[in-house]
């Protein structure tokens, strides 16, 4: 390892980059200090590679050893903190300690301190060497443990566990035994089963060792150090009898393999194969497996899936193995008050393990339990409850419920988690009793803001395999529960499961049989915008017999793009005018805007209507006289300096009232969005187009001489629309003249986003590529963006077809050749596409080559304006050829992992007609499919103009073909060898990696993960983060806290997430560096929050196994696009 090396891992974990230079000129020798330091600057070493160097004899030798020796000399005496947080996770710290001879003080500090490692093998190899070097420290730990408390006095049971592995000592066991037993006794004390404990947990009598064992201080343990304790605890079992009399106990109490530091959903997905295997390891009494399985495999069960049914199966044979012994720790823990325990009353129940007598037994004091128990939770003043006189649950007691009379809140989110556990309970038994039946009634109608039964259509599956939604739906129904409630449940459904057309189907089927109450609760029930949504995509979007009139309420409730998709759905339905007007008393609201805008509507829709059937000028002006209203008056811009009377009508003298013309300039003046009026399409038809072009010519005269007033913007629409194609080029002048001279940015963009409007895809696309690339400005560059694809959809093509109909072939025929006319001769200029990107390529007359375009010449009289004009536009046509080599690289990249394709006929035009576009024609490698994506062949076009194969065959396309990017792992090795081979020959150098693509191999040891672990820990900068994600089609990923966590790309056709997750960042910065932290595949996750992810219920990860190849290429592409 190399002095550089060295100092660039050091720098690399500091945050600034002021601070960074400041430390590498350190110890580059430059300065001989750096200025002050904290802990938020730096960051943990996390170098394992720098580790392995310096454990070599001879490395602090070497130049790059004095180096680090010469950081942690200046940390250790002027940051000494800052130091050990730095190396916390680096375990040779201790050999340099003493090297250095650091004081003891210090080494001890750094030793308790240092509980940050967040790998258990790190953590266990710290305490390795901290024995090594500092075995005096360590004795002294040993001898004083008792003053010592819990993370650090298990962190000293560490210490004397590898210190005894080979040779043991008494004593020291001891000491690791007390530490052992008093660690199991908190346990049972804090849980209070002590009475539980010793009649069904207690197999081998390990109660014996709590009475003559010296109580120690260990209440407070974090997880992570009882993870690294039980880690290395389970390698040495035989290190103590005790231990390996109590390991299932600390295995149960300690809860190590069955949650994880993170305890999220991915961890819980582990549970049931950690249980199955620990059953089958170690030796757990029936009573032992019941604690574990009630503890830890209920909330599988409830909230896991993918599990669930394996875990409801692992309880039912687990009490199947002894009834008799289930029913004693049953009615053991009810004697407790613990109500967790009553889950295996079900299973006695469901699978008639029990008597009628027992079953009765056993329901009473079930039901007495729960009820004593809300009404202690209920005591608590955070209840509030209407009327008061119910809050002692007698209403349980009547045979009918008038459940609205019923209403309870909490104000307290603490209380409410106490009660959502309860929720399992509940439904685990209310087939079964009455009171159970009522309270979960209770649970739904009475108690509000609180989401309970979370899942529940899963759960009628798991626990009472009902999986039929008709009769779930039914079900719910008969129970009386609110259709607001069922509703929501079926919301949370099909946010897991995926919209199906089928489910909905039946849930419309459901609806229908109650529309009046579904009515009911859009007015009185529905709270959340997103369930408004999903009510108006599922039920509204399409005609599903759903009453229009009832669409009002839900635009009460709806965000603003719901709010315009019911825009979109009213349009049409005028005759529910009455009751979108009641919505304008809702001032200042979304409803009362989509109001006013659909009330607008209709108005216009009728006078268009009216004004389409005008064919006589004199009749249109008599209309105008109607329509111009007192608004059209004070909106008419400039009235005063303009004569608005000086328009003609088409092929006539006679001049068109001033009105109307006022009319039509203060309809787009007044227009919210840019679009065109219908009205005044119809009076462009009726008017002379020069005379109107002179009178809006004028108009924005005025408007330059007012310095662009943003309040008039709109007046771009008519200029641009009543504009011919030259004047529409002008645009470029315009928007020039706007940003430089005026400073207007924001109206500048206004105008290019007007541009939009036009119809001729191709020549608008082209300018506003030209805005796009010639303005720095965020805010024209997304104008320019936003336009192009307007444009797109209005010319009913993708994105993707458009940018390649943009391509210019800058006047090049399909030969590459142009002719430049100086006069009396000519100049041949030929593209070479063979290079990257094309080069330009000038002959003479004599098909000499000449060095660049010629500069005009007497001798041969050329015209010189003309020639000048000429080497201007070979210069920019050289700029422009960079660009395009760029962005196509990036696009075609898209197309390899999107799997775009081309029709044959399309992919001609696209890449062949077109010059320019050949060099990716010829540079890549293209394969022929079929109408079911199979292989015909694979090709590429070469420069004489014909198709050819890996064996440099001519082959020709079937026009009913499609053509793809080639995505080479697809082939055979054979195959590629052939292709890299025919590559070689031809001396192509390829302008993206389409040979070379990282391909992340499936193997037997990784096929059952869910991460790809090669680039974790990998550093870059989140500027670069921030240029690169985007090319791929990756886009940032935001979290709830504001902050952002890597990126993320999802596949539609695949309806798999790629979340590139790395540590957080602000939205504003750009210097910080980042590291990977995961890089994951979730299915139907495209509205999870990043850094939530992997503790979110509804994230479906997959194993890379699940993952299509072509995915997992992408991820390790953007992966080693960002690190390298």
């Amino acid at each position: 390892m190399t002095k550089n090396e060295v100092i660039e891992n050091l720098v690399s974990e500091v945050e600034e980059e002021s601070h960074r230079n400041r430390i590498k000129k350190f110890l580059n020798g430059e300065t001989d200090n750096f200025l002050y330091i904290t802990k938020k600057n730096l960051r943990f070493v996390n170098n394992f590679k720098m580790e392995d160097f310096t454990k070599n004899k001879n490395f602090f030798k070497t130049e790059a050893g004095e180096v680090l020796l010469k950081y942690f000399k200046y940390m250790y005496n002027n940051f000494p903190d800052e130091l050990s947080y730095q190396f916390s996770n680096f375990p040779l710290k201790y050999k340099i300690f003493k090297m250095l001879n650091f004081s003891e003080e210090f080494v001890k500090k750094d030793f308790e301190n240092n509980l940050e490692m967040k790998d258990k093998e790190v953590f266990a190899e710290s305490c390795e060497y901290f024995l090594n070097y500092f075995e005096n420290l360590t004795d002294e730990y040993v001898q004083n443990y008792k003053e010592y408390c819990d993370n650090f006095l298990l962190k000293i049971g560490i210490l004397i566990i590898i210190r005894n592995i080979d040779k043991k000592k008494s004593e020291e066991i001891e000491k690791l035994e007390s530490i052992f037993i008093n660690y199991i006794k908190n346990k049972i004390n804090k849980y209070n089963i002590n009475e539980i404990f010793e009649k069904h947990l207690d197999k081998g009598n390990f109660r014996k060792y709590f009475e003559s064992v010296e109580e120690l201080c260990l209440e407070k343990s974090r997880k992570y150090i009882e993870k690294v304790f039980f880690w290395v605890l389970k390698k040495n079992t035989d290190i103590s009898r005790v231990i390996s009399e109590g390991i299932e106990l600390f295995i149960m109490f300690s809860e190590i393999e069955f949650s994880s530091t993170n305890n999220n959903y991915y961890y819980r997905n582990k549970i049931f194969d950690n249980l199955k295997r620990i059953f089958k390891k170690y030796s757990f009494s029936h009573g032992q497996k019941l604690y574990l399985l009630v503890n830890y495999g209920t909330n599988v069960i409830f909230y896991n899936f993918d599990y669930s049914k394996k875990m409801y199966g692992l309880f039912l044979d687990t009490i199947k193995e002894n009834v008799a012994n289930t029913k004693a720790f049953l009615k053991d823990n009810l004697k407790e008050k613990k109500i967790a325990y009553l889950f295996l009353l079900h299973f006695l129940i469901k699978y008639d393990l029990i008597t009628e007598k027992e079953k009765s037994k056993f329901l009473t004091k079930a039901e007495n339990m729960l009820i004593s128990n809300l009404k202690k939770l209920f005591k608590a003043k955070i209840w509030r409850w209407k009327p008061k006189e119910f809050k002692n649950l007698e209403f349980l007691k009547e045979s009918n419920i008038n459940w609205e009379n019923i209403q309870v809140q909490c104000f307290r989110s603490k209380s409410e988690k106490v009660l959502t556990y309860k929720d399992k309970i509940v439904f685990s038994l209310l087939k079964y009793s009455e009171t159970y039946k009522k309270i979960f009634q209770f649970f739904v109608n009475g108690i509000k803001e609180i989401d309970l039964f979370e899942d529940i259509i899963e759960w009628y599956n798991v626990i009472y395999d009902i999986s039929d939604l008709k009769l779930i739906l039914d079900e719910m129904w008969g129970y009386n529960l609110s259709i607001n409630f069922i509703n929501e449940k079926y919301f949370e459904y099909i946010e897991k499961t995926g919209s199906d057309d089928e489910n909905n189907k039946i849930w419309m089927e459901f609806l229908h049989k109650h529309e009046k109450e579904l009515y009911k609760s859009f007015e009185n029930d529905i709270n959340s915008a997103e369930s408004v949504k999903k009510y108006v995509e599922i039920l509204y979007l399409k005609n599903n017999s759903f009453d229009y009139f009832q669409l009002p309420k839900l635009l009460l409730k709806a965000d603003k793009q719901t709010g315009q998709q019911i825009e979109e759905i009213l349009r049409e339905k005028a005759e529910i005018r009455e009751e979108v007007e009641k919505l304008l008393e809702k001032k200042f609201t979304l409803a009362s805007q989509v109001a006013k805008k659909l009330i607008k509507y209709w108005d216009n829709a009728e006078a268009q209507r009216e004004l389409k059937n005008l064919t006589d000028p004199e009749e249109i002006f008599e209309y105008s006289e109607n329509i111009c209203l007192e608004k059209h008056e004070e909106n008419a811009i400039f009235s005063n300096l303009i004569d608005y009377g000086m328009v003609r009508i088409k092929k006539s003298e006679e001049k068109v009232p001033e009105k109307l013309m006022k009319f039509y300039i203060s309809e787009y003046i007044l227009a919210k969005d840019i679009k065109t009026i219908e009205v005044c399409n119809k009076i462009e038809q009726i008017v002379d187009k020069s005379d109107l072009k002179k009178f809006l010519s004028k108009i924005f005269e005025k408007w330059k001489e007012q310095r662009f007033n943003p309040k008039y913007k709109n007046i771009f629409i008519p200029l641009i629309m009543t504009a011919n194609m030259k004047q529409v080029h002008n645009m470029v002048n315009i928007v020039d003249m706007i940003v430089s001279e005026y400073n207007k940015v924001p109206v500048a963009a206004y105008g290019i986003r007007v541009l939009a409007l036009r119809s001729e895809t191709k020549e608008i696309g082209i300018l506003l590529k030209v805005f796009f690339n010639n303005y720095k400005d965020k805010r024209i560059k997304t104008a320019a963006e936003q336009s192009l694809d307007v444009i797109a959809r209005n010319a009913g093509i993708t994105r993707d077809e458009l940018d390649d109909i943009l391509v210019p072939d800058f006047g090049f025929g399909q030969d590459r050749i142009r002719l430049f006319d100086y006069g009396e001769r000519k100049i041949k200029v030929k593209l070479d596409v063979m290079s990257i990107p094309a080069k330009i390529t000038a002959y003479d007359e004599n098909e000499k080559i000449l060095k660049g375009l010629p500069k005009a010449s007497k001798k041969f009289n050329d015209v010189e304006s003309i020639v000048e004009e000429y080497r201007r536009e070979i210069k920019h046509i050289r700029k422009l050829l960079k660009e395009i080599t760029v962005s196509q690289a990036n696009s075609l990249l898209n197309a390899l992992f999107l799997e775009r394709k081309w029709q044959v006929k399309k992919w001609i035009e696209t890449f062949i007609h077109n010059p320019v576009m050949q060099t990716f024609a010829i540079q890549l490698i293209w394969k022929e499919t079929d109408e079911n994506d199979r292989l015909i062949k694979t090709f590429r076009y070469t420069e004489d103009g014909t198709f050819k194969t890996a064996q440099n065959q001519e082959c020709v396309l079937n026009e009913d073909s499609f053509v793809n990017l080639l995505y080479f792992p697809e082939l055979s090795e054979e195959e590629q060898r052939l292709w890299e081979r025919n590559l070689e020959n031809n001396k192509i150098k390829q302008p993206i990696k389409q040979t070379n693509i990282p391909v992340y191999k499936i193997t037997e040891k990784n096929q059952e993960k869910i991460e790809i672990l090669d680039y974790n820990k990998k550093g870059f900068l989140v500027n670069k983060m921030r240029k690169k994600t985007e090319k791929l089609g990756f886009k940032l990923s935001y979290g709830n806290n504001g902050l952002e966590y890597g990126s993320y790309y999802y596949d539609k056709k695949t309806n798999i997430n790629i979340m590139i997750l790395t540590n957080s960042f602000f939205p504003g910065e750009y210097t910080k560096t980042l590291q990977i932290e995961k890089i994951m595949f979730l299915k139907n996750s495209t509205s999870i929050q990043s850094e939530k992810s992997s503790e979110n219920r509804y994230a479906k990860f997959l194993k890379l196994k699940e993952v299509p190849e072509r995915l997992l290429s992408l991820a390790c592409f953007m992966a080693e696009i960002l690190i390298n």
